[in-house]
């Protein structure tokens, strides 16, 4: 009962390793526990709730309206939806730059609030994983 925000490339780890041209000699791979036919939603949504473009390109997710009318959408999908939520941003930076704008803006906050969800933001590198209690 969490919204995830992560950004990163999932399995299969070989053909990673392979483009790299390193091998990892630990790796973690979990099987496939989610019901696709079930569990996930897949979609494009163009124009969030307060009308702003929500084609996530470089100029585009670079604008507040952006920024914040993407949160506006989450906050209404995370009410309809019942448990955890696990959001994709296309690179790290664009994630920080998402979740900064939410936290200064009281976004973050507003949008636990409103679905019940606590919010988790992926860390970098060596950092532990933790919930972000807005800033």
């Amino acid at each position: 009962r969490c919204v995830v925000l992560t950004s990163g490339t999932l399995a299969p780890l070989n053909s990673f390793a392979s483009e790299l041209g390193v091998s990892f000699p630990i790796r973690m791979e979990a099987p496939h526990c989610v019901d696709v036919h079930e569990q996930v939603w897949a979609g494009a949504v163009g124009v969030g709730p307060a009308g702003a473009s929500l084609h996530g390109t470089f100029k585009t997710a670079a604008e507040f309206a952006y920024q914040d009318d993407l949160g506006n959408a989450l906050r209404e999908w995370c009410r309809d939806i019942p448990h955890g939520v696990l959001v994709f941003f296309p690179s790290y930076s664009l994630l920080d730059r998402v979740a900064q704008r939410w936290k200064s803006t009281g976004a973050w906050k507003a949008l636990e609030q409103a679905t019940g969800k606590k919010m988790f933001q992926e860390p970098r590198g060596n950092e532990q994983p933790h919930a972000d209690a807005g800033g």
